[in-house]
């Protein structure tokens, strides 16, 4: 907690974390390419986003 209370802005690393994302598609492309299956969690809520 003391840890969150002395956290700065970095934009820097804002911009770094916001360039290993990738679309919803790309992820998908990226599952059926390597042959990964879906596999549902009853007890988890759904995230909001474009991915479903």
């Amino acid at each position: 907690e003391d840890e969150l209370k002395a956290a700065k802005f970095n934009e820097a690393e804002i911009n770094a974390m916001e360039s290993y994302t990738q679309s919803a598609d790309a992820g998908r492309q990226f599952a059926n390419a390597g042959k990964l299956k879906t596999t549902s969690f009853s007890n988890l809520k759904a995230a909001k986003g474009e991915a479903k």
